[in-house]
């Protein structure tokens, strides 16, 4: 009986799912949004949580999806950090492309001891290189 219930179920999930629910069915991509300004505290403290009010560009077609953050080397314990916002953006050809901006708290915890670098994506180069506003925070014990 448990397996009907669990082939059942299993079929429901599965049949239920739909990756254009909220779109209207239309195609979407994310892509990285530009980074135009970041407001950061002087310094950071051990163990506690920050918000970082960080503005970004979006377009008529396009929302803030969330912030990609990634250390540099994530196997060691270092101090850089690399936070890019991504925006969902619908294909329709119809779509303005004036920018507009939006800001969005990064949610952050200190864990380290040693000064943080942030290099935020502000866009990219003629050669397609990011561009990064870069940031170094030192951190202060309690």
């Amino acid at each position: 009986m448990k397996k009907v219930f669990l082939v059942l179920g299993l079929t429901a999930l599965i049949t239920s799912c739909s990756l254009n629910d909220d779109d209207g069915g239309q195609d979407v991509k994310f892509e990285y949004a530009n980074i135009t300004n970041v407001e950061l505290p002087d310094t950071l403290e051990i163990g506690k949580r920050y918000n970082f009010k960080i503005t970004s560009q979006v377009s008529d077609c396009s929302n803030f999806y969330g912030f990609q953050v990634d250390p540099s080397n994530p196997t060691s314990t270092d101090s850089i950090r690399f936070v890019g916002a991504l925006n969902r953006v619908s294909e329709i050809a119809d779509c303005g492309t004036a920018p507009d901006t939006i800001s969005n708290n990064l949610n952050f915890e200190v864990i380290y001891s040693y000064s943080y670098t942030f290099n935020f994506l502000t866009g990219f180069d003629a050669t397609d290189e990011p561009i990064y506003l870069t940031k170094t925070i030192p951190v202060k014990d309690r």
